[in-house]
């Protein structure tokens, strides 16, 4: 047989498939620094604690004041903390989708993001560093640092300290809900690719929550931004209700996050 022939018929090696995960480790520490190899993580922190701090104040002493001068009957401190959970909660969804809206676009527009695949890194392990990253600080400067300072401010109002539990299950509510969104972000924007959605429409879930449970009230049973209200149940009473609320947030979370890879994985960039 020729020389030829036997090159025809040897097999051609084509390598093993690149795993999902390729450049994960590399590209998160480039996400995470981001935020903590600059002023950006503290400066959040104290942006995002002064603003839940005066909100709470406004409800904790100023309303009462306010009240007590007019001679009506005034919110009790459980009240006023299930009430500040409820608006602090839809505050951080709207930071998370203000703070995560560019997190690709801004990078494609750039040309940095076709710059980025062109290495050894995967377009899944993109999308879960930028989700563990940037989700990571979220949580900690929109949410657990300023929280922490909602808790000794509660603490104070009560006289002793404000129930743990209650205050880590508000807590926890409000971490889906800004994970839920930050999901929500990455989807809009692998399907889209438009600011201008990425922005209108977790936010227009956040508006319209209310019109759609007017008209159809066991809706409230099934979206996610009925988590908000819940979180004040719970810092307020220690009452979380009906759980479906949170299991059809975090389902969806995950939903999103697999639609999001889906079609990051087919755009032509």
């Amino acid at each position: 047989m020729s020389r030829t022939a036997l090159e025809t018929r040897r097999p051609v090696r084509t390598g093993s498939p690149r795993s999902h995960l390729a450049g994960f480790g590399n590209q998160l520490r480039r996400e995470s620094g981001t935020w903590w190899s600059t002023r950006r993580w503290w400066m959040q922190a104290v942006l995002w604690t002064l603003l839940l701090v005066g909100l709470l104040t406004v409800m904790l002493w100023v309303i009462p004041g306010l009240g007590a001068m007019a001679d009506t009957p005034t919110m009790t401190t459980t009240e006023a903390a299930a009430q500040f959970a409820g608006v602090a909660a839809t505050l951080a969804v709207v930071g998370t989708v203000v703070l995560s809206q560019a997190l690709l676009i801004d990078e494609r527009r750039s040309g940095v993001l076709e710059w980025m695949l062109s290495k050894p890194l995967d377009r899944t392990a993109l999308l879960l560093a930028k989700l563990v990253g940037h989700g990571a600080a979220l949580l900690t400067v929109v949410v657990l640092l300023p929280w922490l300072t909602v808790l000794v401010f509660l603490s104070l109002e009560r006289g002793a300290v404000w129930p743990l539990r209650q205050w880590a299950g508000a807590v926890g509510l409000v971490m889906l809900l800004v994970l839920f969104h930050l999901s929500l972000v990455l989807l809009v924007t692998a399907l889209t690719w438009s600011r201008a959605l990425v922005i209108a429409l977790p936010l227009a879930g956040i508006m319209g929550a209310d019109l759609v449970t007017a008209a159809v009230p066991s809706a409230v049973e099934w979206m996610p931004w009925t988590v908000s209200r819940m979180a004040g149940a719970v810092l307020g009473a220690g009452s979380l209700g009906d759980p479906r609320p949170v299991l059809v947030t975090a389902v969806l979370t995950v939903v999103a996050l697999a639609v999001a890879s889906w079609s990051f994985e087919r755009q032509e960039l």
